[in-house]
């Protein structure tokens, strides 16, 4: 069976609009002889935007990213800057990775009065317009085929009999302080009234492996859950005996775009396409921005004002900025590692992070498990500091 991830290639060609396609019709019906099938136009810009959606960032306007790489200068002190500005910057140096000519593209030489402006607004149009292409194929393919990969669950076709509706997929959505079994807990989440509620910054099973979660120990494991590994990066055939041969196309596929490691933007993408795909929501949307430890009642207004949409950019970029910040080089590093080899196999064993700018420490929530985690944090980086480790 072909390999079937939802991160398919980006888009090789623009496709023409409407209007052109109809004039393209017209041209061949007039022409009496049969015109040569026209070469199809390859966007380099469209094909990282398309990249940068699984190893950068799924929600930051790119403008605001290829504007701050504009503004900055990579010697610059990354603590005269707030968090979003750095991650910003972060992100910018992966797209310049993937596109070195960047910068020269951006500072063209100005033609006109409005040419540079132009040039911005063509250029990250061109890179979004990948990225949405690409969000897209993989919104659709993992909510359309999700069902197949959960052997026994059941999961049904109906977006909104999943979620807290479904016993497996409420059991996954489900935060780890809450225990699942309770039939208040159940009654709660579900309708969404009582004193149970699952915001952003109530981390879900879904983020650590099956039963191995551990509230004396919540950082071991994070994030390491083979669901995210073996179905969003591998596919369904994650048998044994195709397990090197899945590997090898996977290898194929990203090599082809020089991506040869996974990243802490990858993973986290990957832990929100899988809970998207799990939960009751029928489109995807970044939702409401809901402040770092708000409480339930507010966290409802913002999802009500929205029209029901969950906030997925909150919860997204809380997971970035918790790992980015408060786990240390070598956490990071051994994160990276371990997804790296499990969907690469071990020739991609060496591999070297990104480096991440020290940032200020986030503002910790006043509860749950986040909040425990950014505290055991703090000692480890503490300790590590102390060491010369960081």
């Amino acid at each position: 069976m072909p390999f079937p991830t939802p991160f398919p290639l980006p888009p090789a060609a623009v496709p023409l609009s409407a209007s052109r396609r109809r004039r393209a019709r017209s041209d061949s019906a007039e022409s009496s002889e049969v015109p040569a099938k026209k070469k199809a136009y390859t966007d380099p810009l469209a094909s990282i935007g398309g990249i940068f959606f699984i190893i950068g960032d799924m929600f930051y306007p790119i403008r605001d990213i290829l504007l701050t790489g504009l503004q900055r200068s990579e010697d610059t002190d990354p603590t005269l800057y707030d968090s979003r500005e750095n991650r910003l910057f972060s992100l910018f140096k992966i797209l310049q990775k993937h596109r070195r000519t960047i910068i020269a593209d951006l500072t063209v030489a100005n033609d006109g009065e409005n040419s540079g402006v132009d040039t911005l607004m063509s250029i990250s149009g061109r890179l979004e317009a990948g990225r949405k292409y690409t969000k897209n194929a993989c919104v659709h393919g993992i909510k359309t085929q999700i069902g197949s990969w959960f052997s026994g669950w059941n999961i049904p076709t109906e977006k909104s009999s999943r979620g807290f509706n479904h016993d497996m997929c409420g059991k996954m959505l489900c935060p780890v302080d809450y225990d699942w079994s309770d039939p208040a807990v159940k009654q709660s989440l579900r309708t969404g009234q009582g004193k149970y509620f699952a915001g952003p910054e109530d981390l879900c099973f879904l983020l650590w492996p099956e039963n191995e979660y551990d509230a004396d120990d919540p950082i071991h494991n994070f994030l390491r859950s083979r669901l995210i590994v073996k179905f969003i990066l591998l596919g369904p055939n994650t048998a044994t005996e195709k397990e090197a041969k899945i590997r090898g196309k996977v290898k194929s596929r990203a090599a082809h775009h020089g991506i040869t490691s996974i990243n802490i933007n990858t993973v986290v993408g990957c832990a929100v396409l899988v809970h998207y795909a799990l939960s009751s929501q029928a489109q995807m949307s970044r939702g409401g921005t809901v402040a770092r430890g708000a409480d339930a009642k507010t966290i409802a207004q913002k999802i009500a004002a929205h029209g029901g949409a969950w906030p997925y950019e909150t919860f997204y970029q809380t997971i970035i900025r918790f790992v980015t910040e408060m786990f240390t080089e070598d956490q990071r590093s051994s994160l990276e590692q371990w997804f790296t080899t499990e969907v690469f196999g071990e020739e991609f064993d060496r591999w070297d992070p990104l480096e991440e700018d020290e940032e200020e420490d986030p503002a910790a929530p006043k509860t749950g498990v986040l909040h425990r985690m950014v505290m055991m944090q703090k000692q480890v980086l503490r300790e590590a500091r102390n060491d010369g480790g960081e």
